[in-house]
């Protein structure tokens, strides 16, 4: 999977996917309080750069920003 943007300053974003495990189990807490199951997301994410499988699962994603740098102030 691949997917590029802008960002600030006319620069250019590119992302690519180049791992994908999906997740069977996992106990996961939030500020100490049991999170819960695993569950699907339902329904999909459909905006931006923010779509996801709709499984629980785990990726590897590069990204790659050209342009100017930033300056900072």
């Amino acid at each position: 999977m691949r997917t590029a943007g802008t960002a600030k300053g006319g620069r250019r974003e590119y992302y690519g996917v180049t791992d994908l495990h999906r997740i069977d189990s996992a106990t996961v807490s939030w500020d100490g309080a049991d999170a819960g199951p695993l569950t699907a997301i339902r329904p999909a994410v459909s905006f931006g750069f923010s779509s996801v499988p709709p499984e629980p699962s785990m990726a590897r994603v590069r990204t790659t920003i050209e342009g100017a740098p930033l300056t900072r102030r």
